[in-house]
């Protein structure tokens, strides 16, 4: 964090996330129980319930919260304005993971998990580029990635064809008719608007990654995916759809 009192702020946070994934998984494992209970199954009946698809999701959403609420209690939150952290990271040793809700074209990323979601903090591209200039960063470090949604597409991709990938990380243009202000807007994915920025902010060489589509928030196993909002939702190894932006 920037500094003490962000660091407090997200402590907090980090505290009430971890309590209510924790109730929440209790919850849903409480009401399958429940389930069995009430329909007194024994024998081949319960069996069959147990490895039922309902069941099973049940049990797999309820494991989903608490694997979410264990990783949140290991994170450790360190403030840059005692530690000066960030000056120590070294090129070539050291990766910088930026996290955030993000959107295609959006030059934002921000804390907002839902549409109606309110007090929220966002920043800009330009604003992080600046929080990394003045927190000490080297400015030969290189090694920036944005693990936000659609942080490499400055439109939408409609599936993870290499040249769907392409044409969504070239700049866009806004079309708003009914607000002059916006209509024509050039837009850039997040990942290059920071590489941009990281530039003007002094940094020599910046390299900023960016991932393709949507990360999914759980796996089954050690890798991290990506998917598509489209109908048959395609699934790809978020290191098979990342992109390495340099300022133009």
């Amino acid at each position: 964090m920037a500094n003490d009192a962000a660091k407090t702020e997200l402590e907090t946070l980090k505290l009430q996330l971890v309590e209510k994934n924790q109730a929440q998984a209790s919850d849903i494992r409480e009401k399958a129980n429940a389930v069995i209970s009430e329909l007194n199954l024994e024998g081949f009946e319960l069996l069959d319930f147990v490895s039922s698809d309902a069941y099973t999701d049940m049990l797999k959403l309820a494991q989903n919260y608490s694997f979410e609420a264990d990783v949140l209690q290991q994170a450790n939150i360190i403030s840059n304005e005692k530690t000066g952290i960030l000056g120590t990271l070294k090129n070539g040793e050291n990766k910088i993971y930026v996290l955030g809700h993000g959107a295609n074209s959006s030059n934002e990323i921000s804390s907002k998990r839902s549409a109606s979601e309110e007090g929220y903090e966002t920043v800009s591209s330009k604003g992080l580029a600046e929080q990394l200039s003045k927190g000490g960063l080297d400015k030969s470090f290189t090694d920036i990635r944005v693990e936000s949604c659609y942080s490499a597409d400055a439109t939408a991709p409609e599936s993870f064809d290499p040249e769907e990938l392409k044409l969504s990380s070239e700049p866009g243009f806004i079309d708003a008719p009914e607000d002059p202000e916006l209509d024509g807007t050039k837009v850039f994915p997040f990942a290059q608007s920071l590489a941009n920025e990281l530039k003007s902010a002094g940094f020599e060489s910046p390299e900023v990654a960016g991932y393709h589509g949507a990360g999914k928030a759980y796996s089954e196993d050690a890798h991290r995916y990506q998917t598509l909002h489209t109908d048959d939702a395609p699934v790809a190894r978020s290191s098979d759809v990342r992109q390495i932006f340099i300022p133009v």
